[in-house]
């Protein structure tokens, strides 16, 4: 699992500025788990009070300058007032932390689940608001390289087909911009690889929660499916192997079961 993280984090490095600065973050997050046992408990805050502190008001959309603004006040709290997943006081703003960190904006990965939620000095746990935030990260990024895929199929398409007259300008701009589109999709494959990494990760851990574990295997069965898709073969054995060890490790049956599920390559 760690060879399969630095391997494709030296990779994506290599593929684009923007995931240079994300990937040491992530890098350094992961390899900070030392084992640390201590749940982390729910003392966050009311809604209100986070209002009262500036966070944005959650009656309306946010934009990545909302999330960045949310990110930095709540990085001024002590750990232990965060908000939690399923807390009745404060579920809604990480759900919101949740619904945005997925927009892949500049730092917002990195400062929401790193500066936030990351292992700290405080020896506090928060593997399931971690699995939550990554996966979320995961789920933009598919989203990101079904649209990349999209666009390449279409032009395939009408390459084999012929292109109506009205459609040529279009397909020659599609095309110009394909370097482009493939190193966009370095950067997403990117993000896909290191956020899968992070919640792996969270499974090694044998202290992890019973519920958490359930999430997590939630979590994988629906997103490994759809990243082996897009990745190339090596990767997608080197994910494999990964959720392997995971498996090999969850004393849960069903659990286990699901997992190595996930292992087959049926093509």
């Amino acid at each position: 699992m760690r060879a399969w993280r630095r391997r494709e984090g030296r990779c994506v490095d290599q593929a684009s500025g923007l995931v240079t600065k994300f990937v040491l973050g992530v890098v350094a997050l992961l390899m900070g788990a030392a084992g640390s046992e201590v749940v982390a408990p729910d003392r966050s805050l009311s809604i209100d009070r986070y209002r009262e502190l500036g966070i944005p008001s959650l009656e309306r959309a946010w934009s990545g300058a909302d999330h960045d603004a949310a990110v930095m006040i709540l990085r001024d709290l002590p750990r232990s007032e965060l908000p939690r997943s399923g807390s009745s006081r404060s579920h809604a703003l990480f759900e919101r932390l949740v619904d945005t960190v997925g927009m892949l904006g500049s730092g917002n990965v990195e400062t929401a689940v790193t500066a936030l939620y990351g292992e700290g000095p405080d020896g506090l746990l928060f593997d399931r608001e971690r699995v939550e935030l990554w996966s979320a990260v995961a789920r933009r990024a598919l989203e990101l390289l079904h649209e990349i895929d999209d666009i390449d199929e279409a032009i395939r398409k009408h390459a084999a087909q012929g292109v109506p007259p009205e459609a040529r300008e279009l397909l020659a701009r599609l095309e110009r911009e394909q370097a482009a589109r493939a190193q966009a999709r370095e950067v997403f494959e990117g993000y896909l690889i290191v956020s899968l990494a992070a919640v792996i990760e969270v499974g090694e851990k044998p202290a992890t929660r019973p519920a958490t574990r359930l999430l997590l295997r939630d979590e994988l069965v629906e997103l490994v499916p759809r990243a082996i898709h897009h990745l190339s073969d090596p990767r997608a054995e080197a994910l494999r192997e990964a959720i392997r060890v995971v498996a090999s490790r969850e004393e849960n049956e069903a659990i286990r079961a699901d997992l190595m599920g996930l292992t087959r390559d049926d093509e």
